[in-house]
């Protein structure tokens, strides 16, 4: 798939804006909640939804993260929605007919968490909880503020990338699992490169699985299978192709990768 830079923020704005509306007209419980969720802290709508309605592909989910903390967020859920299921990845989870919703309170963003972005804007921060440059897009839905300049880079170098550098950050986030799922997802259907750093964190994690467990490739579908992330999206050959590429068959680098992987980590 051909992906666009953005290049226009007062048309994605619009467009943003549209959508919203439209899936609101549609879903009288998003609706209420968003209002009275705008009406106590900024609302900001991140990731694939804003990547989604800028390429004109279908939108089947809505990520978004309420400046609020998380008790506050969890009563207002549960009074609109009556549920507090939560992923992997901690966010409150409402399915909607065919429409998913991931929601997460500001405070309770993983890296806030971890303090991993103390010096950041919120926005910024928000855009760094993306773990991926891909989905490092952020909008407020009350500003209109927003971010994109990660988003952009890797649209035109074509190379997947981490949002940042070190492997304190890497190791924090809540769900690996996710994230290498996605990376194959990204480099599949998107065509996008893997950066090293991207190489080397899908690997360090694919062979732990495969050491650890006997299998990644189980390891994960089984998780991919239980988010229901993706797992109508790879096809299990390429999975298992992909994952392969990163695991070290041979048992007689068995013993080293264990002792590396014990350090890495």
């Amino acid at each position: 798939m051909e992906l666009k830079i953005i290049d226009n923020t007062n048309q994605l704005t619009t467009d943003i804006l549209s959508s919203i509306d439209t899936i609101k007209s549609a879903n009288t419980l998003l609706k209420v909640f968003l209002e009275e969720a705008l009406h106590i802290a900024d609302v900001y709508v991140v990731g694939s939804f804003i990547r989604n309605v800028h390429n004109k592909t279908r939108i089947q989910n809505i990520e978004l993260v309420i400046h609020t903390n998380n008790e506050e967020l969890k009563a207002l859920i549960q009074k609109h929605f009556g549920t507090t299921i939560r992923n992997a990845s901690q966010a409150y989870i409402v399915i909607l007919e065919k429409l998913k919703i991931e929601i997460r309170s500001y405070s309770d963003n993983w890296i806030n968490r971890f303090r991993l972005s103390e010096d950041r804007s919120i926005i910024d921060s928000i855009a760094m909880s993306g773990y991926y440059n891909f989905d490092a897009l952020v909008f407020n839905l009350k500003t209109y503020q927003l971010k994109m300049e990660a988003y952009n880079i890797c649209v035109l170098t074509k190379k997947l990338d981490i949002m940042h550098n070190t492997w304190t950050f890497k190791k924090y986030h809540p769900s690996p699992e996710t994230n290498i799922i996605k990376a194959l997802y990204y480099q599949k259907f998107y065509e996008l490169k893997l950066s090293a750093q991207v190489s080397d964190y899908l690997t360090k994690y694919i062979r732990t699985y495969d050491l650890l467990n006997g299998s990644a490739i189980n390891t994960l579908q089984t998780f991919a299978a239980s988010e229901e992330l993706l797992s109508d999206l790879l096809p299990k050959t390429y999975f298992k192709k992909a994952l392969a590429d990163f695991i070290v068959p041979t048992k007689k680098n068995k013993r080293k990768d264990q002792l590396q992987l014990a350090f890495a980590f």
